[in-house]
């Protein structure tokens, strides 16, 4: 049973770092967008100025790295990030980054697990979503907000 759990244990991580560099070069670089289609925030103004996007929706993606389902959703993020882009703006808060509390991110935007999705509008939720989902499933999710 404990070779299972270290086998587990080693295969969870060798995905997680695979994701994480197969969305290194899909990712944008701090809260200045980069030149990716997914935005990592690290300040909470940054977050702020992401919401208020008035062109395009906002889905957030609060995760942590510490969170095996948070990792493996990253590049599903990615993904349809890419395929959205004309309509779409992805960003993404580590829970684990020391940038704010994150007891003041959890009140300030009610996060109840990891990863949470929250869809925006001109600065309004309208939207959320917790857990790991498909590209499928977040494709179809954003489709119910998102009009073609």
């Amino acid at each position: 049973m404990k070779q299972n759990r270290l086998t587990y244990v080693v295969l969870a991580t060798l995905f997680a770092a695979a994701v994480a560099v197969s969305c290194s070069s899909l990712s944008g670089n701090g809260d200045n967008g980069g030149n990716g289609r997914v935005k990592n925030i690290t300040t909470l103004m940054g977050l702020d100025n992401t919401i208020n996007n008035k062109k395009k929706h906002v889905m957030v993606e609060f995760w942590s790295s510490s969170n095996d389902a948070s990792r493996m959703v990253a590049t599903n993020v990615a993904v349809v990030a890419g395929e959205m882009a004309d309509k779409l703006v992805v960003a993404r808060v580590n829970m684990a980054e020391p940038f704010v509390s994150e007891r003041q991110l959890t009140q300030r935007y009610r996060l109840e697990g990891m990863p949470c999705f929250v869809l925006f509008e001109n600065g309004l939720e309208v939207a959320r979503n917790v857990g790991y989902l498909t590209k499928d499933e977040l494709r179809t999710w954003l489709g119910n907000y998102i009009k073609k």
